[in-house]
This record gives C-alpha cells, structure tokens and sequence, in this order.
C-alpha cells in the first residue's frame, strides 16, 4: 500500500487539485494542517471524506509536520507492506512522479528515495537553481555523498526507516537534509529517481524562504565540519603550552605534547560528533573503538611526520603541525563520515 503524506501550511486551491488527482489513484492519503490560521480551514474541510486530516494546533514547521504523519502511520499501518511518500502540496510534484517513487521503494527495504529534479532547465527560477546548486556542493564536499537535489521534498520511505525519521530532532526545513546527514549513520540507503521539475508561478506557493531556511541547512551541514575544527584548534593550542612547558629532548616533547593534547581534543570531538552532529543516543561501544583506533592512527602519524619534518626544516613545530594535521583533517574527516559512524545502530 501507499500512503502519500503531504504536510500543508495556509495553502491554497493547489492543496484541493493535488488531492484530488491524487484520489484517482488506489493510495492512502494523509494531510497535516501544520496550524494555519483559521480562515484556511474551509480548504482542509473541503477535501474528500477518505483523507486523513491530522492537525497541529500552531506552526510547528515542516518537519514537526512530516513526523506527525510518521508517527500516525507508524502507529496505524506499520504492519503492512506499504511505503510512505511524502509530497509537497504546493503543486510542485507530478501525481506521477510520487507514484514512481512510491512503486520504487515497494521493492525496496531500509531506503529513502530522493525524486530529483533537472536545475539546467531555462525555465527554473534563479533563487532555487542556485540554492539547490550551491547546497548540493557544500553536501558532497563535506560528508561524501553523490546527491544530485539535497532540497527535494517528494520523497518515498520504506516502512524500516521511519523510526529513523522519528529520531530526527530538527522540526523545520532543515529536518529533510539531517535526513540525508543521519542516511548513512543508520545504514538507511539513498536512490535517486527522476522527476519532472514543475514551478507554478514562479513557486509563489511555497513558504520555503531562501535566506533563512537555506541558513539552517548550511547551519546543520556545518555541524559536520565545525566539530572538526574545534577539536583541531584545542589539539593545536593544548600542543603548544605542553610542548613549551616541557624541557625535555625534542622526540620526547614532541610525542607527550601529541598524546596529551590529541587526548582532550578526540575526547571532545567523539562527545560532540556523537551528540550535536550525529544526535546518537545509544552507548556507542562500537563507534568508540573505532573512532579511537582511528584517532591513534592520526596522533601517531602527527607525531612522527612532525619530527621528520622538524629536523628536515629550521621552523616552528607549531606551525609544521598545523600543516601536517591540516592533511590529515581530511582523511579523518572522511573515514569517520564513510566508516566510524556510517553502521552506528538506533
């Protein structure tokens, strides 16, 4: 069975077409009323007696809007084999597109799949060819994985991931990328299928705005490489006051000032990718091994490139060590996006 979820903020006239296209079809349909004004409420009443309307008392956001409908099929139909398809009621989505999906994910399991959209078309508005262009970019770049539209709202759920859906904190707009953040995390597949790109008048429907709603998605994506970051300043700071307090020989200074300093800063950045960047809330035994054999790895192979290269060349071992660990941030950041965290279980 499919259910098509289709979260609704004071829409308009589009709501009642889709729904009624919709209808056509032997599917489920669930509309949230995410807490529009009262004056839209003739729109919700109008639909068909079959529609399961669940409401929101105030705004929530999209994202408080599509756990809603989760949560309500999860509590009703998990027990069949169906598949949910979340469709923006906006128009901006082709009844055949969602069925698509839909029929792609029945064959399916543990997979989300992304309807993706052509941006090279002439006739897409400027603000949403760049944003989904520049969001695409900044997502590859930093967690690694080939995602063509990081911004599509048309999407199919196997029945397997909604609990993964549900543990999602995030309740606006920036809660369909963490989906695609936490994808990999919980072993939940990602498949892309194509889809027509529809803008009904310049896609004046949508409450999506592009400053502040792009700003909480670069604010999540950030998330992956600002911890990084801040654990490479504590390592570097703590580095230079152990190895200026100590009076030792040089290979001796080097490697206690490496183990110490990469001691607090690991501990600070599993803490904080465990519970900011990945929100994991199991005990993590297996990220943990892994996450510190990979951190002994990079501490040993900062310590012996920074040696190296200290005899080699008459400058600072601070600044050597901000180049070498600069290289070796990537690998680390890598092999903890693909391996560490990639099979951590809910």
């Amino acid at each position: 069975m499919i259910t098509f979820l289709i979260p609704s903020y004071q829409p308009n006239h589009t709501l009642l077409d889709l729904v009624q296209e919709c209808s056509q079809h032997p599917i489920r349909i669930i509309v949230v009323d995410d807490g529009g004004q009262s004056s839209y409420a003739p729109i919700f009443s109008a639909l068909p007696q079959e529609v399961i309307v669940l409401k929101h008392e105030v705004n929530e956001g999209k994202g408080a809007a599509l756990k809603t409908g989760f949560k309500y099929i999860k509590e009703h139909f998990s027990h069949e084999h169906g598949v949910v398809v979340t469709v923006d009621g906006d128009g901006q989505h082709k009844v055949s597109d969602a069925l698509a999906l839909g029929e792609k994910a029945l064959t399916l399991s543990s997979s989300i799949v992304l309807g993706v959209r052509d941006f090279s078309q002439v006739d897409v508005p400027f603000k949403s060819r760049f944003g989904n262009k520049l969001t695409r970019f900044i997502t590859q770049f930093l967690i690694g994985y080939p995602i063509s539209d990081t911004q599509t709202g048309l999407r199919a759920f196997t029945m397997d991931t909604l609990d993964f859906c549900l543990s999602l904190e995030q309740n606006r707009y920036e809660y369909e990328m963490s989906m695609l953040l936490g994808a990999k995390k919980f072993k939940i597949k990602l498949h892309e299928h194509p889809i027509e790109t529809v803008y009904i008048e310049n896609n004046a429907a949508s409450h999506f705005n592009p400053f502040t709603d792009s700003l909480k998605i670069y604010i999540q994506i950030g998330k992956f490489a600002l911890s990084s970051i801040l654990s490479s300043v504590i390592d570097v700071s703590m580095f230079a006051w152990i190895y200026a307090s100590l009076k030792e020989d040089l290979l001796f200074r080097v490697i206690v000032a490496t183990v110490l300093a990469r001691i607090v800063s690991s501990m600070f950045n599993y803490f904080v990718n465990k519970h900011v960047v990945f929100n994991a809330k199991e005990s993590g035994s297996r990220s943990l091994f892994y996450y510190y054999a990979l951190v002994v790895l990079v501490m040993l192979s900062s310590a012996l490139l920074v040696y190296v290269f200290d005899v080699l060349i008459p400058i600072s071992p601070v600044f050597i060590k901000i180049v070498v660990d600069g290289s070796l941030f990537f690998l680390s950041f890598n092999i903890q996006k693909k391996v560490i965290f990639k099979g951590t279980p809910s």
